[in-house]
């Protein structure tokens, strides 16, 4: 079984900032819970709204970004610097360089294979990078119309 925290060390020299960030994190793996949770939070951020690629309306895919990143270090991280505040930090470099920790070990439960009961092997593929894709591929919608949906005409 893989270990369920993970401790790591971030330093980064913010040139927008002028400043240099060092620090201790430690993350935890999401629960089924916790990514439930994930999208709640991410949606309560973006008052519900998404990006529409039709209309070019909704969440761009920046905003995206910043809230996942955001909404995961607000589940995942139960140790992180007191200079850690991201909602109050303005180089971005700096939260792409602790979710890159994140996210890495969040991937390491990606297709591992759990030995199931009486069967030989079951993949568990439940973690935030299915969430990021918008679901595993028993519910994401990009596997189920992977085509263009041709547009109804009235007939008259």
């Amino acid at each position: 079984m893989l270990p369920r925290t993970k401790t790591f060390h971030i330093d980064y020299h913010s040139v927008m900032e002028e400043k240099h960030y060092r620090g201790t994190f430690t993350v935890r793996k999401l629960t089924i819970g916790d990514l439930s949770k994930l999208g709640l939070i991410k949606a309560k951020m973006a008052d519900g709204l998404s990006h529409n690629e039709i209309t070019g309306m909704g969440i761009d895919d920046t905003t995206n970004a910043i809230n996942e990143m955001l909404a995961h270090f607000e589940l995942a991280l139960i140790q992180k610097p007191e200079w850690f505040v991201p909602e109050e930090m303005i180089d971005l470099g700096i939260l792409r360089e602790v979710y890159s920790e994140v996210a890495s070990f969040e991937a390491n439960f990606l297709n591992r294979p759990v030995q199931g009961e009486g069967s030989s092997e079951v993949s568990a593929d439940t973690s935030s990078e299915q969430h990021r894709r918008g679901g595993g591929e028993f519910s994401s919608p990009e596997n189920l119309v992977d085509e263009e949906i041709p547009k109804i005409t009235q007939v008259g």
